[in-house]
C-alpha cells in the first residue's frame, strides 16, 4: 500500500522530526502505515512565504505520493498573493530539477543550506 497524503498537524510534524517544529506552517504529511515519512508545505519568514519539503527515505520509492504532495503545495503557492521563496538544498539531488519545474529561479542570495530561489506570480 502506498503512503497517503494528509494535512499536517503539530502531532504529525513532531512525530516526523522527533521534536516540535520551530516554525508554524501549513502543509501536508505523507503517512505510511500511520507513520509520517515526508513533509511539505509553506511557512512565513519575515513576511515572505517559503515553500519546503522533506522526503524521508521510506517515502522515496513512492513517486506518486511525492507528486501528490508537490501538487498540493503548488496549489498553495498559486493561491499566495506574494512571490514564494525556497532554499534549494545542496544535499537533495532532486531539488534543482523540481524547483525549476515549479517555476523557481535564483535570487542571487545564498544561505548555509543553499541558494535562495523565488517563484514570481
Amino acid at each position: 500500500m502506498r503512503p497517503v497524503v494528509v494535512p499536517a498537524t503539530p502531532e504529525l510534524t513532531e512525530a516526523y522530526f522527533g521534536r516540535k517544529s520551530d516554525k508554524t506552517f501549513r502543509g501536508y504529511v505523507g503517512l505510511l502505515d500511520g507513520k509520517p515519512v515526508g513533509l511539505c508545505g509553506i511557512y512565513n519568514d519575515g513576511g515572505h512565504p517559503v515553500a519546503f519539503g522533506d522526503i524521508g527515505p521510506e517515502l522515496r520509492p513512492y513517486r506518486k505520493t511525492i507528486v501528490e504532495g508537490v501538487r498540493r503545495v503548488r496549489q498553495m503557492m498559486e493561491e499566495s498573493r506574494l512571490p514564494v521563496l525556497a532554499v534549494m538544498s545542496l544535499e537533495e539531488p532532486t531539488a534543482p530539477a523540481l524547483l525549476a519545474k515549479l517555476g523557481f529561479v535564483p535570487t542571487g542570495r545564498e544561505t548555509d543550506d543553499g541558494p535562495v530561489m523565488v517563484r514570481a506570480k
